[in-house]
Formats: structure tokens, C-alpha cells, sequence
């Protein structure tokens, strides 16, 4: 049985698929591959040089380019190389490249004499650069001769050229088409086939290639706008379309195709507007003013409307006066003219002999203007002038009446107004400031705040007794302040008030103390005070008065604090009532630090320590908190 076997002329490499090459060898040498490429070396004088992955499972696909060749071809794992040729100490016959991830060992086996082989699958080069043997099968050195098939002879023996057996030629030819591009015919198919192609149509407007945007296979399309370049200072492109506003003009398009349109200013109009396109014909006012009036025929022209109807109709030239002194008078109907003017002065002057006086009434007439220096003149009749005394300087002035003369107050300082008072003049006096109010007068300012108040409770019933844990306790009437209120500054200000009763001679205690900001006894006397025990009523008041100063926020923040609370009583003598001040509690003189909370809403209270005696009570009446 013949085959026909695939030309390959002029092998000088041989590639061996699972074969076993069975030769004396002469040299080893180990070569590393790596994903760079590395020269393959010959490291004698030998005529074979077998290359191969140095492992029993080889993994390394690799590539190899041929000495003088630019061309690598890629191979897989487990393939060896046979290079066969006459090959000098340090020859380079090649590079070596690993295309999967390195390193790896390869060893290269250097030999001389014909190499032997085991099984038929392999192609070897002799030393003329001709094959000597494939698959198996010696390959005869007749070259061919005109048009011949390479086969092996009937016995399998051999590999040579011969005769074509069989059908010669194209049996039969086909060709399908490309479509939408073209469409494709044959002729001849059995013989010589003559291949025609022919263009497809396309539509109208159309485009072959990929209009969506995205990869696809190419068809015919319209263009679309993202398919066209962006057009720069000296290249086309695409451009969006433009609106059009009325007045507007095209200003630019921007490298991205976008049109811009503005409404021109008169920088961007060049030349001058003639009168009958509604401008003056000039570049200047002076020009403009000689191109709109009329003409003038001389120095001293006067221009005036010599036709009305609702607004000048048109404007004539009155010409100027150049011989002698004259009068301009008008007509009835508005027309000017220069007349000789009668005898020149005044015919007629008199002043009031105090602030206007004349030297003469008629012809040349001098005028003196006479007052007070710093003063002011006023009416000192229904037709008489007078002058005012001299007004203060800064000071505001206020009327003198009928024929009385203007007066001024005193220069105003820091704050001050003038107070109106019934009857009498006004005084210059500053704003007085009330409960929870304060003035702040400035230069030419008055600044008027208030104190922020809390809370103002009032209670008739909110008591503590003896008779429950000894008066020790604190009072049911709280405040809420905000913790959103306080900064650092802040001043909490508590105030607050009450009576306390005794029903025995015994000297009642008392020790009262503010409770806010998480902390308790705020405020308090290191002693219970001892109060007045002689009033005839057994009855007394009591006042307290506690200032918390926020010196930092948050829970906690701190606060420096003063304070003091004092008792009253009163006492009839002779009929009279006094004020007896009794026992008083303050730390004014040292001033107490503590941690405060401010980050929350903190409930503001009363608290009363000293143990009471038998019979005592104590009431809160009032207490207010202020956030100053």
C-alpha cells in the first residue's frame, strides 16, 4: 500500500514525539528556561545535539527560533529536538523561551556518529541538510523530476518520488459568499474553476461597519454621532447641533463639538453707524454732538426747538449775538431774538438792614451778608431775618418757637439722646437699663441685650418639714435648662426665695444649696446656720443667690462657681417694722471648681441640709434661672 507523504526539504530539526534516541553520548549540558529567551550552545565539536525538559512528566511549552531565523515556532510540553549538523565548540544554533510560567531544567545531549531509532515518528536531518530517513522509512536521494507525488514504494520500505496514481486535478470547487459585502460564482468547478465575485448593494446612507457602541460583527449602518471624531483646531469632526436664540451669534465649537452662541456686545461690532442707520456718524461725543444739531453759522449760536408737538419736532439756530451787549427775549409764540437792553443795572434793591444790606437801591448795588459765627439764620418775623447764637459744636438744635431762635444742647456723649420733657427743652440724657437688661453704649451706638430667663416659677405649697427626715430634702419646683444653651462663658444664674416658720423658741437651722448639672450642694455653707430666733412671729425669709460659670462642655465639662444665701426676719419696735438680718452663708471669697454636665438637658433644684428643729418648716416661693 502506497501513501503519500508531505514534502519537508531541508530539515536541520528534528522533533521527536515520546521517542527514544539510543546513541553513544559524548556530553550533557544543562540548560535553564525561563520565560526570556536563552541561546542553545554547542559545547564541542558534535554532529547532533538532542534537546529535551529534563523530567519524567515534562510541563514546560516552550518555542524555539533557529540560528539566522527571526520566526519561533511553539511547541508543547514533552517534545524533544534533534539538531543535526556539523556544530563547533560555542556555535549559537538557536534560542530557547518558555511560553509557560518558569523556570525549568532542559538538558541537551551532544553527540557524534548516526543516531538510532526506535519507533517511526521521526524526522532526521543528515549532515547535508537533506532528510535521510522519515517515520521509519529511508528516503531515496533522487530528487523529482516535473510533477510528481512523494509516496513510499509498495513494500513500506522506502520514501521517494513518483508518479501520481490516481485522479489528477480538481475533482470539485465551491465557493459560499460574504454577505452583506459580496456574493461569489464558479465556473468550471471540475476543470479550472474561475471564481467571480460581486458587491452586494447596500442601502442609501449607509456604512459598513459597527454602529452600537460596543464589539460586534460589522454590518451595514447608519453613522452615528459617537462614531464620529471629536474635531479639533485643525481636523473635522462632528458637531452637535445649536438651538438658535434670536439676536444670538455663533461664538466657537469646543474640541468635544459643542456649539456656543452669545448675544454680541459693541466690542464685537466693528465700523460707525451713520445717522439714518441711528447712530452719529462719529466715534466721539464732541464729533457726534456736530453730526446730530444743526449747523452752526457763528460763535455764540443758540440752539432752540422751533417746533413742538408733544416733544421738539425740529430744532433751528438763533445766531449769536456779536454787536454790542443785547437781551435775549422770546415771543408769544417761543421765538428768540437779541434786542438792545434798556439802561444796564438794577433799577430797584433794598435788604433788611440786619442780615442783607445795600450800599445803593438802584444802578450798581453792593450787598452785605451779616450773622453770628457759628450760628444759623431763622425768620424773627413774617419777613424779617434774624441770627441764632452761637451753636454748640456737635450739638443737636432744637426750634425756639414763634420769633425765638433756634437753641443747641450740649455735645452728646457715648449712648446719649435727647429726652423729651413736657413743657421745658430737651435733655440729653442715657438709656437706663432694667431687670435682666443690659446698655452697652458706644461711639454713635447703643447696644441693648437681655438676659435670657429660663425659668420664673412661683409656688405657694412646695415645703419641707421637719417632721419628714428632718427637713432634710429637697423642693418638688425644678427648672429645665438646655444643654444647647450652654458654651463656655455661659453663666447659669440661679436665683431663688422662701419663708421658713418655728413654732418653739429653739433656733431653727437652715442650709440651702443649688442642685444642676449632675452635681448636688452647689452653693452651700460649709455650716448649718443658726437664724434668728427672737421675732416675735417666729417666721422668717431666706434668699439665695448661686452663679455657675461654664468653663468647658460635655459630660462632664466644668464650671467655676460662687454664691451666697442669706436670712431675713422682722421685728416690731415702737410700732415700726425693720429688716433683721439674721444668720448668712457665702463663698463669694473663694471661687469653687467642679465637673458639670452640658450635653444634656439638666434639671435645675433647690436642696436644704441642716438637721431642723422640732416644729420647722421651710418653703420655696420663687425661683428663677437665667442663661447669661
Amino acid at each position: 500500500m502506497k501513501r503519500i507523504l508531505f514534502t519537508l526539504a531541508q530539515l536541520c530539526l528534528l522533533i521527536l514525539v515520546s521517542a527514544n534516541i539510543v546513541q553513544a553520548q559524548n556530553h550533557t549540558q544543562t540548560v535553564s528556561v525561563t520565560n526570556v529567551a536563552a541561546n542553545i550552545t554547542a559545547d564541542g565539536n558534535y554532529n547532533q545535539i538532542l534537546l529535551r525538559e529534563n523530567s519524567a512528566t515534562p510541563t514546560a511549552a516552550f518555542s524555539i527560533t533557529l540560528a539566522g531565523s527571526s520566526t519561533a515556532i511553539n511547541y508543547p510540553a514533552g517534545t524533544q529536538f534533534l539538531f543535526s549538523g556539523n556544530f563547533m565548540n560555542g556555535q549559537v544554533i538557536g534560542t530557547i523561551q518558555a511560553t509557560t510560567a518558569g523556570p525549568f531544567a532542559f538538558i541537551a545531549v551532544e553527540a557524534s556518529g548516526p543516531p538510532s531509532m526506535s519507533v517511526k515518528n521521526t524526522i532526521i536531518g543528515g549532515g547535508s541538510g537533506n532528510a535521510t530517513s522519515i517515520q521509519g522509512l529511508a528516503v531515496s536521494a533522487t530528487p523529482p523530476s516535473g510533477v510528481q507525488c512523494f509516496q513510499s514504494n509498495s513494500g513500506d520500505t522506502q520514501a521517494l518520488w513518483g508518479s501520481c496514481s490516481g485522479t489528477t486535478g480538481v475533482t470539485n470547487f465551491s465557493a459560499g459568499n460574504l454577505s452583506p459585502l459580496f456574493t461569489s460564482s464558479v465556473a468550471t468547478s471540475t476543470t479550472t474553476p474561475a471564481l467571480t465575485f460581486t458587491l452586494s448593494t447596500a442601502a442609501a446612507n449607509t456604512v459598513f461597519g459597527n454602529c452600537t457602541g460596543s464589539t460586534a460583527a460589522p454590518s451595514y449602518c447608519s453613522i452615528t454621532g459617537a462614531m464620529l471624531p471629536n474635531p479639533g483646531a485643525s481636523t473635522l469632526g462632528g458637531v452637535e447641533s445649536l438651538s438658535v436664540v434670536g439676536h444670538n451669534f455663533l461664538t466657537g465649537i469646543s474640541t468635544s463639538g459643542v456649539p456656543t452662541q452669545a448675544q454680541p456686545a459693541f466690542s464685537d461690532i466693528s465700523g460707525t453707524l451713520t445717522i439714518a442707520q441711528g447712530g452719529t456718524g462719529a466715534t466721539s461725543a464732541a464729533n457726534a454732538l456736530i453730526n446730530l444739531l444743526p449747523a452752526a453759522s457763528e460763535v455764540g449760536d443758540l440752539i432752540y426747538c422751533s417746533s413742538f408737538s408733544s416733544g421738539c419736532t425740529a430744532w433751528s439756530i438763533l445766531p449769536g449775538n456779536t454787536s454790542g451787549t443785547k437781551v435775549l427775549q422770546e415771543t408769544s409764540s417761543g421765538v428768540p431774538s437779541w434786542v438792545a437792553g434798556a439802561a444796564s443795572g438794577v433799577s430797584s434793591f433794598s435788604g433788611d438792614g440786619v442780615i442783607l444790606t445795600n450800599s445803593a437801591s438802584t444802578g450798581a448795588v453792593t450787598t452785605t451778608i451779616s450773622g453770628t459765627s457759628g450760628g444759623i439764620v431763622y425768620f424773627s418775623s413774617s419777613s424779617g431775618w434774624a441770627s441764632s447764637a452761637l451753636l454748640t459744636h456737635f450739638g443737636l438744635v432744637y426750634g425756639g418757637g414763634s420769633a425765638g431762635a433756634p437753641v443747641s444742647l450740649g455735645a452728646a456723649t457715648n449712648g446719649q439722646l435727647a429726652i423729651g420733657s413736657t413743657g421745658a427743652a430737651p435733655v440729653l440724657a442715657a438709656v437706663t437699663a432694667g431687670q435682666g437688661i443690659t446698655v452697652t453704649n458706644g461711639a454713635g451706638s447703643i447696644t441693648i441685650s437681655s438676659t435670657p430667663k429660663i425659668c420664673g416659677l412661683t409656688s405657694t405649697s412646695d415645703q419641707l418639714a421637719q417632721t419628714t427626715s428632718n427637713g432634710v430634702g429637697t423642693f418638688a419646683t425644678t427648672c429645665s435648662v438646655p444643654g444647647t444653651n450652654l458654651v463656655a462663658g455661659s453663666v447659669v444664674h440661679v436665683v431663688a426665695g422662701g419663708m421658713y416658720t418655728t413654732t418653739i423658741t429653739s433656733s431653727p437651722k437652715l442650709n440651702l444649696s443649688v442642685n444642676a448639672g449632675n452635681q448636688t450642694s452647689i452653693c452651700t455653707s460649709t455650716l448649718n446656720a443658726t437664724l434668728v430666733a427672737s421675732m416675735s412671729n417666729n417666721t422668717g425669709g431666706w434668699t439665695l443667690d448661686c452663679k455657675i460659670t461654664i468653663v468647658s462642655t460635655g459630660n462632664p465639662g466644668t464650671a467655676l462657681v460662687t454664691g451666697s444665701w442669706k436670712q431675713t426676719g422682722s421685728v416690731t419696735t415702737n410700732g415700726l417694722t425693720e429688716e433683721v438680718y439674721g444668720a448668712s452663708a457665702s463663698n463669694n471669697s473663694t471661687v469653687t471648681p467642679l465637673n458639670y454636665n452640658t450635653s444634656t438637658s439638666e434639671t435645675v433644684s433647690i436642696g436644704q441640709s441642716a438637721t431642723m428643729v422640732s416644729g420647722q418648716t421651710v418653703n420655696l416661693t420663687t425661683l428663677s434661672v437665667y442663661v447669661e
